[in-house]
């Protein structure tokens, strides 16, 4: 089955989307964060989370609004890995082909035991902390799976290609989210 993209650049508001997401990655201007899509009520105030996306197995919905040369409006994607279902608002379409298998991207942090770390994780939820970005990030993993050794957190993707017919270059790759999961540093474990 072909996966399909489209997009949508005049938009004053969110369209409605189908409900598909289990994730959401948004970014604002003082706060930055990836949590349960259903633990966000106010992922679609623009004003306070201009661009982000929610993503899950099947798909993926993006955003980023442009305040200075599009009087607010947004420019929007969605990515479907069921073909045929976009709403009209998305004017521009394309048929992509799913490039291989997801791959992980690693996500920043260690997880902050509460025994050793009471302050910085004082209900022993999934609390990642980085020297390299020194405040620590609540990913959307489950805490059973967060505790787990020798594991990182890792943003899952999925690639996409596009070409216009069979005899052609691929004309575009699209890469989007589909979850977020620990996975094992052994490179026996990854390559499997």
């Amino acid at each position: 089955m072909k996966s399909i993209i489209g997009f949508a650049t005049n938009l004053f508001d969110h369209p409605d989307l189908p409900n598909i997401f289990n994730y959401a990655w948004l970014e604002g201007s003082s706060e930055a964060k990836i949590a349960f899509l259903s633990e966000v009520s106010d992922w679609n105030q623009l004003g306070k989370w201009p661009a982000g996306r929610l993503f899950g197995e099947s798909g993926e919905y993006r955003w980023q609004r442009n305040t200075v040369q599009t009087e607010g409006k947004i420019h929007a994607v969605l990515i479907l890995d069921d073909d045929g279902d976009l709403p009209e608002i998305f004017e521009g379409r394309l048929e992509i082909v799913k490039e291989g298998s997801v791959a992980p991207l690693i996500l920043w942090g260690e997880w902050v035991d509460p025994e050793k770390d009471s302050k910085c994780n004082p209900h022993g939820g999934p609390v990642f902390y980085a020297r390299e970005i020194p405040v620590a990030q609540n990913y959307p993993i489950p805490i059973e799976q967060a505790k787990e050794k020798d594991k990182t957190p890792c943003l899952i993707v999925q690639k996409y290609r596009h070409k216009q017919n069979e005899s052609e270059d691929f004309k575009g790759e699209f890469i989007r989210c589909v979850n977020v999961h620990m996975q094992s540093n052994s490179k026996e474990e990854v390559d499997a």
